[in-house]
């Protein structure tokens, strides 16, 4: 099953942080373990967060519900498979937690050395090493914009514009360990809530990302022997959203006002409806924002589309 340590995989169904692992059990198909599921299963898959960025971030310390899982994790006797990431040494980073007033007395270095141990036996497997036939690559929306049986291969905060400029989608492509028949390209939305209302020529500079995107589009198709998909950007985000400060750029949500960013969103789209273009339903970008927002996003702070409206539910018609 599908397992974090650290902290109970939601089971609201408009989180993100669940699509994530949601997706994870479907191409395993593994089920996500709930609060109160015992280690009974021949693997375990921990899964370490949509978020997560290699440290551990335990905000109430170490509880003596989590010294429970530590102790059940160590003596687990399956088969233990870390996704995404190489195990990260989480007895190394709880080490530094002894002995302060929050840390439960019943972690021990000894338990630490238990549990150090059986994370070391792990292995690891990643999207890359999925033998998908059609797979999304891009920013954090490529989950929502991954079709039925696809992998994800996802990179928090990826522009467009930097991802062009590394050449990104062909060396993604390349590390796969399985050629797909098809990929979802999935960048561009971040671009437009950031970075083109801070251009000198907004407009110009929508035209020339989405050419230089084509240009890519069309040499992954001739290189590869590739179909591909653009996901469209995602519609405005409604302004008086909290969105967390993991989402600002030099201290700010967005820039430029909601009807630019509406009409950068529709150039975007114009412009790259040469290519086979993969889009929620149109509606979505004409409701009223706080209304989308309330619908169609995750809960509470956040610029993602909810996991029940993702492309693969058919944007929730299902």
């Amino acid at each position: 099953m599908i397992y974090n340590p650290f902290q109970n995989i939601p089971v609201r169904p408009k989180s993100h942080v669940r699509g994530w692992a949601m997706h994870w059990a479907e191409c395993l198909g593994v089920p996500v373990a709930g609060p109160t599921d015992q280690l009974t299963c021949p693997i375990l898959y921990v899964e370490h967060g949509v978020n997560f960025g290699g440290v551990l971030n335990l905000f109430g310390g170490v509880s003596e519900g989590l010294v429970d899982k530590l102790e059940e994790l160590a003596n687990y006797k399956g088969q233990l498979v870390s996704l995404d990431w190489p195990m990260p040494n989480y007895a190394h980073q709880l080490s530094k937690r002894l002995g302060q007033a929050t840390c439960s007395t019943r972690l021990t270095s000894a338990l630490l050395a238990n549990l150090d141990a059986r994370l070391q036996a792990s292995t690891t497997l990643t999207q890359q090493d999925l033998k998908n036939d059609v797979v999304a690559i891009g920013d954090s929306h490529s989950t929502a914009f991954a079709a039925s049986g696809s992998g994800v291969i996802r990179t928090n905060g990826l522009t467009l514009h930097g991802a062009l400029q590394k050449g990104y989608f062909v060396e993604q492509i390349g590390r796969l360990v399985h050629k797909p028949r098809r990929v979802t390209l999935v960048c561009g939305s971040i671009d437009i809530r950031h970075h083109i209302g801070r251009q000198s020529a907004p407009k110009q500079a929508v035209i020339d990302l989405c050419s230089n995107y084509s240009d890519v589009a069309n040499f992954l198709i001739d290189e590869f022997n590739l179909q591909v998909e653009i996901a469209a950007p995602v519609p405005i985000e409604w302004e008086k959203r909290k969105i967390p400060q993991t989402g600002f750029y030099k201290g700010t949500p967005f820039s430029g006002t909601v009807d630019q960013r509406q009409y950068w969103t529709e150039l975007f789209i114009d412009k790259m409806s040469q290519q086979c273009l993969v889009s929620p339903p149109s509606s979505w970008y004409s409701v009223d924002p706080e209304e989308y927002a309330n619908i169609f996003m995750e809960l509470n702070s956040s610029v993602h589309i909810a996991p029940p409206f993702y492309r693969r539910f058919d944007w929730g018609q299902l």
